[in-house]
């Protein structure tokens, strides 16, 4: 589910239900670019993903535990979340 800046969204389940979810927040001009051509959509923001434990590992992943310890420069970062992006979108 993608939420785009300045466009009112909420969610939630339905009573005795639950999420277990994590997020990413992004924003730059790499985004801006991928709004530009319609590869971010904001009339899809909601995309199913077959194989929800693959692409929970995958995004976990982009950010690794080592992060922590190497200080993984900002554009490997940017990089991978964008492939990683442009795969579960196509």
């Amino acid at each position: 589910m993608l939420f785009f800046p300045g466009v009112p969204h909420g969610c939630g389940t339905a009573p005795g239900e639950f999420w277990d979810e994590f997020w990413f927040e992004f924003e730059g001009p790499v985004f801006d670019l991928m709004r530009t051509n319609g590869l971010l959509d904001l009339r899809q923001p909601v995309h199913h993903a077959p194989g929800h434990d693959y692409w929970f590992r995958r995004l976990f992943d982009i950010v690794p535990a080592q992060h922590l310890a190497k200080k993984t420069p900002p554009h490997i970062t940017i990089a991978r979340f964008v492939l990683a992006l442009m795969e579960l979108l196509a």
